[in-house]
């Protein structure tokens, strides 16, 4: 078995605003975390679907990470997480290889309202275990998940006031730097007006004085819920200010979180003109089950694992295909997303495999290369058909499309051939928040997502106010799923 450089050490400290600079910088646009002064990149990494036995998920991390995403997601419980063991095994492995150190990366850990309610010592013991599954000294920043009911801190100041207390005793005993909330459920407009969070910030001084460590704040944030960012339209600017105009008067880091609350990227159709490009995506598939089953089997990657998955657009395009939007997103990914990651894992393999390893993939390559061409050439055929014909008539159940009509008119015109995701990434980083999680489990999704960086009205923080966001919020104000 030919192995390509797995190691394993330890990787304690914590972010610093030097390292997260540095990090953030790589991806382009970072943005201040607040009052936190860390410096994070657009794009946060979500646990979503993450899981630690899985050698995609685990690539698809050290992607991110390598590109400059250095803030990360933990769901913080008693029992073992999914992504616990796959951040330990991916963070300590790239900071054995000086690719990454650990104060460029912002770990995020969410601890639930159960946990905290049995009381301090089982959120410092549940934080401890966490970190040392991990294998980190520090989480940089744990938020307290609360339901949009308990927001109020009027209604809620016990549990608020023991909460911050245990949240305080894990940023004196080191297993934390930051604290703050979480809102986990959708909230309308109106809930956000009665969002008291002054009141929230008077109990955390309460709580750990002037110097507490209050610093971020996590909402539901996307082009369906904008409720804590615009005013509807109407409404007198000299009214009650909307949260994240509170949020950036208390210089707290905002995080966007549900950044798109449907499943944007399937429909339930297929578009009869792509039936030779599913041929094509056969064959390739069959392609990648034999690199899977062979030569992917028998290398080992720098994390440990088997490289049976470093081909996979097969599979990637067979699942992205119904939900792709016209030829010039097609070719987006097809330029920024596919060539720039099948460039490097080939020229990765062609340089550290020898003999008859080598050998066996430049035969591989030819061969995948050949159908690759055969399925790129098909599915852009079949878009420029698309494009010269009657628009097709949407899907009547197809949510994803319905809502790109209702966005597109107030979005720039370059944003207009990107997929729905795209779109409501940049959207919401067109508010003033720090960063907005996303779902990353496969490659193929952090190569589609860094391809945004492209775009001139993307991820730079002078990127704010692009969109009308009181005019998009009384347009989707009506819109149902």
């Amino acid at each position: 078995m030919q192995r390509i450089g797995a190691v394993d050490s330890r990787a304690p400290g914590t972010a610093t605003p030097t390292g997260t600079a540095r990090a953030s910088d790589r991806l382009g646009g970072s943005r201040r975390l607040g009052k936190t002064e860390l410096v994070v990149a657009p794009i946060g990494y979500s646990s979503a679907h993450a899981h630690g036995d899985s050698p995609v998920h685990r690539r698809s991390l050290a992607s991110a990470l390598r590109a400059g995403v250095n803030l990360v997601e933990l769901a913080l419980a008693a029992r073992e997480f999914p992504l616990e063991p796959l951040l330990g095994v991916v963070l300590r492995n790239l900071v054995s290889l000086g690719e990454v150190r650990r104060d460029e990366i912002v770990l995020i850990g969410r601890l639930d309202e159960a946990t905290v309610v049995e009381g301090e010592r089982d959120v410092v013991d549940v934080v401890d275990r966490a970190c040392d599954r991990v294998g980190i000294d520090t989480i940089d920043v744990v938020l307290l998940e609360v339901t949009g009911a308990a927001i109020d801190p009027s209604e809620h100041r016990d549990a608020l006031l023991r909460a911050f207390a245990a949240l305080e005793v894990l940023v004196r005993r080191g297993l934390a730097t930051w604290y703050g909330i979480a809102v986990t459920s959708p909230v309308s407009h109106d809930d956000w007006a009665r969002f008291d969070l002054s009141g929230v910030l008077a109990l955390a001084r309460e709580v750990g004085g002037v110097d507490h460590r209050f610093g971020v704040l996590q909402l539901p944030i996307n082009v369906l819920e904008l409720g804590a960012v615009a005013r509807p339209r109407g409404k007198d600017a000299t009214a009650s200010p909307t949260v994240l105009e509170l949020a950036r008067a208390e210089d707290l880091g905002v995080l966007g979180d549900r950044t798109l609350p449907i499943a944007s990227r399937t429909r339930t159709f297929v578009r009869p003109r792509f039936e030779d490009a599913l041929v094509a995506l056969t064959t390739l598939r069959k392609l990648e089950a034999r690199w899977a089953t062979g030569l992917g089997q028998r290398l080992v990657t720098q994390a440990g694992d088997n490289a049976a998955d470093l081909f996979r657009w097969g599979q990637e395009l067979t699942r992205m295909l119904p939900a792709m939007e016209g030829l010039a997103g097609w070719q987006a990914i097809r330029h920024d997303v596919i060539a720039p990651h099948l460039g490097q894992t080939s020229a990765a393999l062609l340089q550290h495999l020898t003999g008859a390893a080598r050998a066996d993939f430049a035969q591989f390559w030819v061969e995948y290369g050949g159908a690759l061409h055969a399925v790129f050439t098909a599915i852009e055929a079949a878009f420029r058909v698309e494009e010269n014909s009657a628009p097709l008539e949407r899907d009547a159940n197809s949510s994803a499309g319905r809502l790109g009509d209702v966005l597109d008119p107030w979005l720039p015109d370059s944003w207009r051939g990107l997929s729905l995701r795209g779109k409501a990434i940049l959207t919401v980083l067109s508010a003033p928040v720090s960063a907005v999680w996303v779902d990353l489990p496969e490659p193929g999704d952090v190569h589609e997502i860094l391809a945004l960086r492209e775009n001139p009205v993307g991820f730079p923080a002078g990127s704010d106010g692009r969109v009308d966001l009181a005019g998009l919020a009384a347009a989707v104000a009506s819109f149902e799923l």
